[in-house]
Order: structure tokens, then C-alpha cells, then sequence
């Protein structure tokens, strides 16, 4: 079904997060990696030949954890932490423009260390970002101010704008975020605080929160993603064993067991179409076991045990046809590498719209044309297209769901839709097959 291989080893060590593969080339953050004299960049590889250019860094104490493809302003958003100019670590974030790859550091001035950024959720309902702190070494920040658990608003209007960035939660455990994501109605995070909880919670408007599920171990950290049709999680059960449950309306839950993990890992998860791609990082012994679950089957899958170093706090990144690329580290003390898990059918899709400038409250039609990779044409399987302008985070299937169609003996697939009447600006469209 797959194969795995490691694809590049990362030079200057540190932690490699890959956030976003554009034009042939995979955008990745390379964390300086916890040695207090080291530097973090931010670089693209060129995936034809494996040619490195540096995008932005070196920069001391940078450290950005995830990423979002701004999909309507054609730029990066990493959020993290960083040293500012008097050499005091801050929380912040990064933003690429994508146009001429310039980066520019916006830091928070009254943050340190404890309140550093590591979880984030793009929501274009409501132009903003969703931003969840990090709890980490013990740092402060002074009397007045939190230590760590909070969760934030950043407008995406004054993005470069820290004073307009709010404070709206502060989870009573002072645990961190891990991962923010949006399911049918409601947010849902994994919050973790090692030696004290690991659990999944939910709320409705970001200020009341409830817990779904508490894991058995708290050395264990829960993993979660979501997409629009599935939201998927894992927990340590009461035997020790990592469970992975999936729903795809919110209330009948299936589940999987895999095994017992270490005791000190890192668990991630990812949604690609109809499977969930499970890591889980053994930060003791700096290795990696990968593996994939079947949503449609309940079948699991490993992939690869002992891979060379651990999964850090990024979920990797989907190139939306046959590669997922993921990142592992072993600190700075060895090498860091990033892994290309491949899926063996590959498909492509072209996308063709029948009036580019539409008007509002016109009708257009939407076409996809699936191939295969001899590029003979697939038919017989479904085709789902979406309106991105309404979507949150930037997965393959984000977005508002227009409607699917079978393609036939050419390929071919096409949907109609009308503009809606209040429309400006830009309106992006996606076609997406998840066989």
C-alpha cells in the first residue's frame, strides 16, 4: 500500500517541521533543537535534486512548531517562539510570503518562554487565527503575566500587529495545547502536561471547555486531526494499550488498538483521505513507529518500526497526490532527517472551471480530471469539490463540501455551482479524490 524511506537528512542538525509542498519544493522549519547556542531557520528543499536554500535564519532560540497555508494571501503562518533583539525569548510567529519567500518575525513583547506558541487553527469564517500555548521548562514571565496554557486570537488583518492579539482562555491545568482542530460545530484539542494529564476536550466557542476523553497515562501525549468528514484522536486505555478512534458525525465512534507505547513518546495524527497515518515518537530511545489505519476497513497497518529519531510537535504535511513528508530528531546532539512515506497508486487531478470571472449569483461548472500515473484515465469513482473561501484549516478537504459526481470513461467528473450573492474577493476551489 505504501513504502517509506528517509529522504533527506537535515544539515545544522536541529528540528525539521515540513509545513507545505508548492512548486516543487518542500517548505520545512528546522528548530534550533533545545541547545541554547543554537539557531533556527526556516528553508525549502527542492524535491528533484535535494538542493537546500535557506529562507530565513539563522535566528537564536527560533523555534516554530506548525505551520498553515494561508491558501487566500499566498503566505505561511508558523507559530512558535524566539529570541527578540535583547536576546529574551518570546512567543510569536513567522509569516512567509510565498510571492518572494521574504520572511518577517513578529514577536509578542510580554510573553517568555513558558507561553510559547505550538498549536494553531486557520479559520476564514472568522479571519483569524486560533493559537494554543506551550508549557515548557519551567520558564516565567514575571507577576504579571500567565504561565503558560493560554489560548489565543490573532486577527488576520493586523497579523503583524501583537497588540491586537488576545488572551481569551487560560486551561486551569496550565497544560499545552497540542493540536486545535474544527469538527461539525465544534473545536476539539489535545492538551497535554507530562506527569500530570494527557486528555481530549471540546467547546462550542472557545471559552468553555469540556473534556471528551482522559487518557490513562500521562506521559503519553493524545494525538487528534480532523478534516471535514473525519475527526480522529488516540488515547492510552486502562490497559496500557494506544487506542485510535474516528468519527464521521460526532457521536458513533469507531476505534483501533495498537499496541502498547513507550512510556515517554509523542503521538501525532494525520487524516489523508480515508486513512489516519498514526507516529508515535519514543523521545528515550529517539526512534519512530509509523502506521496506518483504514477508516473504511478498521484494518491497521505498520509501517516502519525504529526509525531514526522522534516525532516532534508537527504533523507533517500531505502533498495532496502520493507523498506525505514528516520530519523526526534526535536534538542536536545526531543527525535530524525527513522521511517521504509514499502512497503507491498515484493520482492526479486538473481542474477547470468554465467562466474564471464569474459573477455573482452565476451559475459555473466545475470539471476534474482524474489520471492515474501512466495517465490513462480513472472512471467509475467519486470526485468531491469544495469552496475553500469558508474553510478552516489546510487540509486536502477543507472547506465547504459543493457536492460530488462519478467520473466516466474519460476521467471526467463536473459539479454545478452558483456564486453566492454576496461574494468578493477571491473564492478558491478544490477538487479531491480519496481513494
Amino acid at each position: 500500500m505504501v513504502s517509506i524511506s528517509q529522504l533527506y537528512s537535515v544539515s545544522d542538525s536541529g528540528e525539521p517541521n515540513p509545513w507545505l509542498v508548492k512548486n516543487g519544493y518542500l517548505y520545512f522549519g528546522q528548530n534550533f533543537g533545545g541547545n541554547p547556542n543554537s539557531e533556527g531557520y526556516i528553508k525549502k528543499l527542492k524535491l528533484d535534486d535535494l538542493t537546500e536554500t535557506t529562507i530565513y535564519g539563522p535566528r537564536k532560540k527560533w523555534a516554530m512548531w506548525k505551520a498553515v497555508h494561508d491558501i487566500k494571501n499566498n503566505r505561511l503562518i508558523a507559530v512558535g517562539e524566539a529570541n527578540d533583539d535583547s536576546d529574551i525569548q518570546r512567543a510569536g510567529i513567522t509569516i512567509v510570503d510565498l510571492s518572494n519567500d521574504i520572511a518577517q518575525l513578529v514577536l509578542h513583547p510580554n510573553t517568555g518562554d513558558c507561553n510559547e506558541f505550538i498549536a494553531v487553527l486557520l479559520d476564514y469564517e472568522n479571519n483569524r487565527l486560533i493559537v494554543g500555548e506551550r508549557v515548557i521548562g519551567g520558564g516565567t514571565t514575571g507577576s504579571n503575566w500567565p504561565n503558560g496554557g493560554g489560548l489565543w486570537i490573532i486577527p488576520l488583518d493586523t497579523i503583524t500587529d501583537p497588540s491586537t492579539w488576545d488572551r481569551i482562555y487560560e486551561d486551569p491545568n496550565n497544560a499545552e495545547w497540542r493540536n486545535i482542530v474544527y469538527f461539525k460545530g465544534l473545536y476539539y484539542a489535545s492538551m497535554f502536561r507530562s506527569g500530570s494529564l494527557s486528555k481530549i476536550r471540546k467547546s462550542s466557542d472557545l471559552q468553555t471547555w469540556s473534556d471528551v476523553e482522559s487518557s490513562n497515562s500521562n506521559s503519553v501525549s493524545c494525538g487528534l486531526d480532523a478534516d471535514d468528514e473525519i475527526l480522529a484522536y488516540s488515547i492510552v486505555d486502562s490497559s496500557g494499550n494506544l487506542v485510535v478512534k474516528w468519527t464521521k458525525d460526532g457521536s458513533t465512534w469507531n476505534s483501533v488498538t495498537i499496541g502498547t507505547p513507550p512510556s515517554n513518546s509523542h503521538v501525532q495524527l494525520i487524516i489523508i483521505g480515508k486513512y489516519i497515518v498514526v507516529r508515535v515518537g519514543d523521545r528515550d530511545n529517539k526512534t519512530e513507529d509509523v502506521y496506518i489505519i483504514n477508516t473504511e476497513t478498521s484494518d491497521v497497518y505498520s509501517i516502519a518500526t525504529g526509525l531514526t529519531g522522534f516525532t516532534s510537535s508537527g504533523e507533517g504535511v500531505f502533498d495532496g497526490q502520493q507523498n506525505f513528508y514528516f520530519g523526526t530528531s534526535n536534538k542536536y546532539d545526531t543527525p535530524s532527517y525527513i522521511y517521504k512515506l509514499v502512497f503507491d497508486a498515484k493520482r492526479t487531478i486538473s481542474f477547470s472551471i468554465s467562466n474564471p470571472n464569474p459573477a455573482p449569483n452565476e451559475t459555473i461548472t466545475l470539471e476534474a480530471t482524474l489520471l492515474d500515473e501512466n495517465s490513462n484515465p480513472v472512471s467509475g469513482v467519486d470526485i468531491e469539490f469544495y469552496v475553500l473561501w469558508y474553510g478552516f484549516r489546510g487540509h486536502p478537504a477543507t472547506g465547504e463540501l459543493i457536492g460530488s459526481a462519478t467520473t466516466d470513461n474519460n476521467g471526467k467528473a463536473s459539479v454545478q455551482y452558483t456564486i453566492p450573492s454576496n461574494a468578493s474577493g477571491k473564492l478558491v476551489f478544490r477538487a479531491l479524490y480519496k481513494g
